[in-house]
């Protein structure tokens, strides 16, 4: 979209315009029409505080347009009904996959449930399968930098940082900066 002069946008063509997409077809979620004019989603943000209330105003129900469901639908439940479907679906639980699977659900696990591991088990699945967190000890991280000094690496922070962050970060765990 090409840009508009300043003061284009009056209340009444802002409407019409979201009527006109939606006689045209094109569906009315944030994203999508974000996609087509942003300046639309923009303006619905500063006047009529979301694009979900833009809609409404415009005459439209909003509701098949919500792609996250409202806080209040999400129980201890529908979360645990959530990662279940996931898993059945064939998306996998870590964090980062889940997430772009079903924010919605992730993000209501971690507010409900206080972390989406914890939410994870809950469902019944040992949070571990669906970690990429490792665990080291104290002896694992010495043995791992004598391994590294043995095979001539550098030993330098920032080589380490760059190139086995899991290590760095462990051994800033046990030992402090």
């Amino acid at each position: 979209m090409k840009p508009r002069p300043r003061g284009y946008w009056t209340d009444e063509r802002f409407l019409i315009e979201i009527r006109k997409l939606k006689n045209s077809g094109i569906s009315l979620t944030e994203s999508n029409v974000r996609k087509i004019d942003g300046s639309l989603t923009h303006l619905a943000a500063k006047r009529y505080n979301g694009w979900c209330n833009a809609v409404r105003k415009a005459g439209i129900d909003p509701n098949p347009y919500m792609v996250q469901k409202p806080k209040s639908y999400w129980t201890k439940e529908k979360i645990i009904e959530g990662i279940v479907d996931l898993q059945k679906n064939g998306h996998s639980l870590q964090y980062s996959e889940a997430y772009e699977a079903a924010p919605d659900i992730v993000s209501a696990a971690c507010e409900e449930f206080k972390g989406w591991f914890k939410a994870v088990e809950a469902a019944g699945f040992r949070s571990a399968n669906y970690s990429n967190y490792v665990r080291w000890s104290a002896d694992q991280v010495i043995t791992k930098i004598a391994e590294l000094k043995e095979n001539g690496e550098d030993l330098s922070a920032g080589h380490i940082y760059s190139a086995h962050s899991k290590l760095m970060n462990a051994a800033v765990r046990k030992f402090g900066k």
